[in-house]
């Protein structure tokens, strides 16, 4: 198999956290949010796959990852941003609900444990809370 010109004769793809729910009650604020915590990998992936539903009609969600890096001495732990994206409210397309989306990182976790933070962008009314979920797979490939 040929990815991206290069020859990888493997591809393994490995689930590094498990689907997990997150809940935007009716009434939430804008910027609300959620954070989860990945530990830092023994194998670092090549590539990071991160799926999140998320089914509110209203408010698109924010994605963003950070770094949770030590800067020793009395600094410490600080959060650094790697990069966010916007995960889109559900919309219908062609007939199609698109209410689930996949962003890949390269690269982005090599010797760190990981904050992924989901927000919403607007505000939700009365009636508009919901259930959004998120996954985490790693990609390794092989070359020879």
């Amino acid at each position: 198999m040929v990815l991206d010109g290069i020859g990888i004769t493997r591809l393994e793809i490995l689930e590094l956290m498990p689907v997990t729910e997150f809940i935007f009650p009716e009434n939430s604020a804008e910027n609300d949010g959620y954070e989860f915590i990945m530990d830092k990998q023994d194998r670092p992936a090549d590539a990071y796959l991160i799926h999140v539903y998320n089914p509110s009609t209203v408010s698109d969600l924010t994605l963003s990852l950070y770094a949770m890096t030590d800067f020793e001495g009395s600094i410490r732990y600080k959060d650094c941003r790697i990069d966010y994206d916007t995960i889109p409210k559900s919309a219908t397309v062609n007939g199609r609900t698109l209410e689930a989306y996949v962003k890949e990182y390269t690269y982005a976790f090599i010797d760190n444990n990981i904050k992924l933070r989901l927000s919403i962008d607007a505000a939700l009314g009365a009636g508009e809370g919901f259930t959004g979920a998120l996954k985490v797979y790693g990609v390794y490939y092989k070359t020879e």
